[in-house]
């Protein structure tokens, strides 16, 4: 396994978020960060790209083809445990077709669309550790820049 995770930034046309609930329980197993709330994303797979990946993560999560636009965001961490380096890209991207949203019930069980306010609002361990900072970024982000949905 590779330390690189990419994640799809998806929110609608009210600039609502999509957060998604981490299960408890995946694959017989404790879930890691079980029970916050998270973006669609996971694992780059090996000879993968991270924008394909962020893709192949928001069908599998929650059934929505989308569009990748630019990275907004990276963040690195070094796990002491694993003795490696995790780096963590977060695109912008615009849903293509239906919004219907439908959960591999093996990673999250529940959604919500939430205001970027909402996330920052939210309790800190109601959130995986980068939802806040990601939260911040969006906002300034969406007030700087041609916003895509």
């Amino acid at each position: 396994m590779n330390g690189l995770i990419a994640h799809a930034v998806v929110m609608d046309e009210n600039r609502k978020l999509l957060i998604l609930k981490r299960t408890m329980i995946k694959g017989g197993k404790a879930n890691f960060l079980g029970g916050q709330w998270d973006i669609p994303g996971g694992t780059v797979e090996p000879r993968e790209m991270p924008r394909d990946a962020a893709v192949r993560e928001t069908m599998e999560e929650v059934g929505l083809k989308v569009e990748i636009h630019k990275i907004v965001y990276e963040t690195s961490n070094y796990d002491q445990t694993k003795d490696k380096v995790f780096t963590t890209l977060f695109y912008t991207c615009s849903v293509l077709g239906k919004k219907k949203i439908v959960l591999d019930p093996e990673e999250h069980d529940d959604y919500k669309w939430v205001t970027l306010e909402e996330v920052c609002a939210m309790d800190d361990t109601a959130l995986v550790p980068y939802m806040k900072r990601l939260a911040q970024i969006m906002k300034k982000h969406i007030a700087t820049q041609d916003f895509k949905i």
